[in-house]
């Protein structure tokens, strides 16, 4: 039975490569990634230990709360004067205060350099090179005002040399800086960080950062006859209260940790995508197989009949799927250390990385050959078990009949499915914390209840589809349909690959749909601006009081506002108790994912700081109940959906924790139904700022109301010409402008969604066409006949055509049906976050439309050979 085995791939060859590139490309994705992952993460450790290798204690805030911006959680600045405290420890060779923040900066031609990429950073240059933790390689280090040290990469890629002048914005004021050196990390300053990292004077950095007589942390150097640890201790021991010592180790591998979580959450996000093409590829596997058992009747009934057991019979198929599911792995090992290779090439120009190709760990090794053979085999199974079914008797018989439509299993097993996979969905989305695994094992639940109760229904969708052509084409527009309905199962499962693709770019365009509407909802009917100055940056980078202050001095100007965000953490929500509960048995706040988080255990929440005075002259929050609630000091403005989630209504407290000052409690003055930021909870100016921490201090953007018959382009360039020269990195734009600015930064991310969703559909085709020209080799003698009766070859082409674009309009209508469903349900979720649904009919047409052409596509080359098929070959072949 080997040899029958072997025998059968050899005359199958060219249609179980094609079957087996399906899962290749999938773990393809799936090796690179974790190749790629586990190169990132030694590079960014290895540099990380470079740059902070002659840390031995590092002095903090004991305090740190999440960061809206950033996994790398908020902690208080320190006071400098713990610095001369530190330097009085014995052991210590030498201590220095670190100043870290997040400017924007601009390029030579005076553009935004965009935060969405490479982390901007700013940091103080200390007189002991050691604990710099870089190298200037050009020039000579910053010293005193005025003057800046530049990253290599950075400096390369826009063009920057010594003595050039460069640009950044900083949380109270902008500045123009002469690059007197430009440097890198590591011994010899030749690596880079991944970072865009500016370097410059300590006081002028605290100045202009608002952390006057303050640093971030400080870092210790140890004299050779202390340790780490006993050092730590010593320091420790000196410390005035809510300041901790952490030896480098700890500060060391706390960072590596933070930033290794962001590199697996890439690269889970694009191995995701690995994922679903192995998922499609099953799909084909099944297909692939089932069609050619169903062929091979005759011959495994003839094997039964001269003796072959059922046992043996099965062997042989199964063993044909081992053969195409190695080939597949191994097809796909390679080519996934080749996608490795090329990403890193890519990644090189921003991130110092080892020469060499990525290696192949034993897990992501491990995991390929798990994906992949048990993709293959385990699709195969059921073809091959349904192969020793076949009685020896059947070898005196011819075609069989697809009866699948008529299982009443399937009328059971299908419906069962799609409810279970649903509620799987609805139960994901609709949790506390949305779990992303919950939700995807639902889709593949209903993507499957799909293949199961598809038969039930393909026949009389495909005639329904297919109703037009026998008007339009005569016999051939019927042959078409007729073809596509004979057999339910394989138009099914041949669509239902195509329904994944087209569903997953369905969900992603409403949702950004969706995303893009409800911002340009909020600027059109909630904010009421006529301008809007944007801060130039994120995470510490804003716009500092005076620049509010001018924008008001503009005539025409009516009124001005602006928002500030930060997080808190909310003590007596729902979830806010059960997760205390939990760490009352035993938890601890790393358990939720961020290193280094204190305080008490809450529901971190992101909350808004507004003016009140002037925020609602302009800003709705919809129907505020009680009317006219103000927001007084110590008082919170509460949405609708989180009172009624917490049980809280006006005059309830609610309890909140910040790193800076600790527990507060505001009393709900009011409840509002139209969230705007995202946020439920707005403080006024006066508690903002207290408990804020200082780089969130700051105007995330100014919204602008001019005077009644004021001229808008007028008076945006007058705003513009008070705030540039005191925000130079920030922009002005009228609101219209500013929503089609914004919403375009979501595009590009979309855009590379799309990328790696075309993986999918491409499979989805590819199986299409394997399964047309299997299908072809199955009706060769019907081909024949049809031939023989006066078919030409055309006809015969374009009925092969017109079957393959109604399979494909099946799978396409059923991907825009379930993705729509699912989107409309995650967005049902996000509804106390903003977030309204908007179906762009006009694009989801379009995807319509690809995936119908996508199909005549993949019939092209079957239809082909399907013409060339010799009649009286046809007519004679069994």
């Amino acid at each position: 039975m080997i040899r029958v085995a072997f025998r059968g791939l050899l005359a199958r060859t060219r249609r179980l490569i094609m079957t087996s590139l399906a899962i290749a490309i999938g773990v393809a994705f799936i090796v690179g990634t974790m190749s790629l992952t586990d190169l990132l993460t030694r590079s960014v450790n290895d540099l990380i230990s470079a740059a902070y290798q002659d840390y031995a204690v590092v002095i903090r805030s004991d305090q740190a709360q999440d960061n809206p911006f950033s996994s790398i959680p908020l902690r208080p600045p320190i006071a400098a004067s713990v610095l001369d405290t530190v330097r009085a420890v014995d052991g210590v060779a030498d201590a220095q205060g670190i100043v870290q923040t997040t400017p924007a900066m601009l390029d030579k031609q005076g553009r935004r350099i965009s935060a969405f990429g490479p982390p901007i950073l700013a940091y103080n240059w200390t007189s002991n090179d050691k604990l710099n933790g870089g190298r200037i390689t050009r020039g000579r280090a910053p010293n005193g005002p005025g003057e800046m040290a530049l990253d290599f990469k950075t400096a390369e890629e826009f063009g920057f040399a010594i003595g050039d002048r460069f640009t950044m914005q900083f949380t109270a004021a902008s500045a123009t800086l002469s690059i007197v050196g430009i440097g890198g990390i590591g011994e010899d300053g030749t690596k880079s960080s991944g970072g865009r990292i500016a370097l410059m004077d300590t006081a002028q950095l605290q100045e202009l950062s608002n952390q006057q007589a303050q640093f971030t942390y400080i870092a210790v150097e140890r004299r050779a006859e202390v340790t780490q640890e006993e050092l730590t201790s010593r320091v420790s021991s000196v410390l005035p209260e809510r300041t901790e010592a952490r030896t480098g180790k700890q500060f060391i591998a706390e960072n590596q940790q933070q930033v290794g979580r962001l590199i697996d959450i890439v690269g889970t996000f694009v191995q995701f995508f690995g994922y679903v093409s192995v998922f499609v590829a099953a799909f084909i596997i099944y297909n692939t197989f089932s069609i050619l058992v169903a062929q091979r009747t005759q011959e495994l009934a003839l094997l039964r009949a001269v003796g072959a057991s059922r046992g043996q019979v099965l062997g042989s198929v199964v063993l044909e799927a081992t053969a195409v599911g190695l080939a597949a792995t191994v097809i796909g090992i390679g080519l996934g250390a080749a996608l490795a290779t090329g990403l890193k090439g890519a990644l090189g120009s921003f991130i110092s990385l080892p020469a060499g190709i990525p290696r192949l760990t034993s897990i992501s090794l491990l995991t390929a050959f798990g994906v992949g053979m048990v993709a293959t085999i385990g699709s195969a199974l059921i073809p091959a078990f349904r192969s020793t079914s076949v009685p020896p008797i059947a070898a005196i018989g011819g075609v069989q009949i697809d009866r699948s439509g008529l299982s009443l299993s399937r009328k059971i097993l299908g419906p069962l499915l799609l409810a279970g996979g649903a509620a799987a969905i609805l139960l994901g989305v609709n949790a506390e914390q949305p779990s992303l695994i919950v939700i995807g094992g639902g889709a593949a639940a209903v993507f499957v209840g799909l293949a199961a109760a598809g038969p039930v229904a393909a026949g009389g969708i495909a005639r329904f589809l297919g109703r037009p052509l026998p008007a339009v084409m005569g016999v051939t527009g019927r042959l078409a349909t007729e073809n596509a309905a004979r057999n339910p199962k394989r138009t099914t499962i041949t669509a239902v690959t195509l329904t994944i693709g087209v569903g997953l770019v369905a969900i992603i365009t409403i949702l950004a749909s969706s995303v893009k509407g409800s911002f340009g909802d909020t600027f059109g009917g909630q904010i009421k601006a006529d301008l809007v100055v944007d801060a130039g940056g994120f995470g510490g980078t804003g716009l500092a009081p005076e620049v509010a202050e001018a924008v008001r001095s503009v005539p025409g100007v009516e009124v001005v506002t602006s928002n500030r965000f930060s997080t808190a953490r909310v003590l007596n929500s729902q979830l806010g108790l059960d997760v205390a509960e939990k760490y009352r048995t035993g938890g601890s706040l790393t358990d939720r994912g961020v290193t280094g988080l204190t305080g008490p255990p809450g529901e971190d929440a992101f909350i808004l700081g507004v003016d009140p005075a002037t925020f609602f002259r302009i800003v709705s929050l919809g129907t505020v109940e009680p009317a006219g609630a103000q927001l007084a000091k110590g008082t919170i403005l509460v949405s609708t959906s989180e009172a009624d989630k917490n049980g809280w209504k006006v005059g309830d407290d609610v309890r909140m924790w910040f790193a800076d000052v600790g527990d507060r409690a505001y009393r709900i003055s009011g409840e509002f139904d139209q969230p705007v930021f995202r946020s439920g909870y707005f403080l006024g100016f006066d508690d903002f700022n207290e408990v804020a921490p200082a780089p969130l201090k700051v105007d995330n953007a100014l919204y602008v109301k001019l005077a009644a018959g004021a001229d808008v382009q007028q008076s945006r360039a007058d705003v513009e010409e008070v705030v540039l020269p005191i925000a130079q990195a920030a922009t002005v734009a009228d609101l219209g402008t500013y929503v089609r600015e914004q919403t375009s930064q979501l595009n590009s991310f979309i855009l590379v969604i799309y990328l790696l969703l075309a993986l999918a559909v491409v499979i989805a085709v590819v199986g299409i066409g394997n399964t047309l020209a299997l299908s072809i080799l199955e009706r060769t003698r019907e081909i024949g006949m049809l031939r023989a009766v006066g078919m030409i070859r055309s006809q015969l082409k374009r009925s092969i055509r017109w079957e393959s674009a109604i399979i494909a309009a099946f799978g396409s209508v059923l991907g825009i049906v379930v993705g729509t469903s699912i989107a409309v349900a995650v967005i049902a979720a996000l509804a106390d976050k903003g977030i309204r649904l908007h179906i762009p009919p006009g694009q989801l047409a379009l995807i319509l439309g690809i995936g119908v052409v996508s199909g005549v596509m993949a019939a092209m080359l079957p239809a082909r050979r399907g013409a060339q098929i010799d009649v009286l070959a046809a007519i004679g072949s069994i």
